[in-house]
């Protein structure tokens, strides 16, 4: 079925509005400001900061990566515009990979977090078509795997994906996060191919029918059919 986005778990979802038609730049930055940001999984801690720049809560380990990325690496990410952190004075400067500025800090279930600012990178595109991939094996914090509370909307959400996932009992009682987290990672292609596609916006609306969504793409050939369909009628990009 067509997935839908869960301010949770962060699922694409076919009541967002797509942009009109496919990816061209705009004339001018003016214009790359006020088009929509486009945002297809995670937990909607997306702002546009300004033309070019997007805030985004982020924990301290994600800063830590943006600021210590080697260049080899550094060359393949957002460029890095400075964070506003939790307990910490702010970056100064003035932008670049170490620049700063902007806005205020958070925080979240008891984890510290920061407003980073990064390279907007549908900036200048009229309609971009986004994909959102989870790197990794495992994709939850040993943070997330130590908490104790029962969540019946979590064995809500896993009874969704297989009701055979869940123990006698459990859908009454709820389950922890990180027994959810755990079985989102087996479930689909992170524990095998160590990565799983979260969502995808094409700008021509188009949805990806798929038994499950793409909670359920597990094999290499689920998301072979996942990243043709990103790529649409594109046929060289297909090989």
């Amino acid at each position: 079925g067509v997935v839908d986005y869960d301010p949770y778990d962060g699922f694409s979802t076919s009541k967002m509005r797509p942009p009109p038609r496919f990816s061209r730049r705009t004339s001018s930055t003016e214009d790359a400001a006020e088009a929509p940001l486009v945002q297809v999984a995670g937990h909607g801690m997306l702002e546009r900061e300004r033309p070019g720049v997007v805030r985004k809560l982020a924990v301290a380990r994600e800063l830590a990566a943006y600021r210590t990325a080697p260049p080899d690496l550094a060359d393949h990410l957002p460029s890095f515009h400075g964070a506003d952190e939790v307990g910490d004075a702010s970056d100064g400067g003035g932008g670049g990979r170490c620049g700063g500025g902007g806005l205020g800090s958070a925080s979240k279930s008891g984890l510290g977090m920061a407003s980073i600012f990064i390279e907007d990178l549908t900036a200048g595109l009229r309609q971009p078509c986004v994909m959102d991939v989870k790197m990794g094996t495992r994709t939850f914090l040993e943070e997330e795997a130590a908490a104790t509370k029962l969540r019946v909307d979590l064995a809500t959400k896993l009874h969704e994906i297989d009701p055979a996932l869940l123990l006698p009992g459990e859908r009454e009682r709820g389950i922890t996060k990180g027994r959810y987290l755990q079985q989102r990672d087996s479930q689909s292609s992170s524990a095998t191919l160590g990565l799983r596609i979260e969502g995808i916006s094409r700008p021509d609306g188009a949805t990806f029918e798929s038994r499950g969504g793409f909670k359920r793409l597990r094999s290499e050939e689920d998301i072979s059919r996942a990243l043709a369909f990103f790529v649409g009628g594109n046929a060289a990009a297909h090989d």
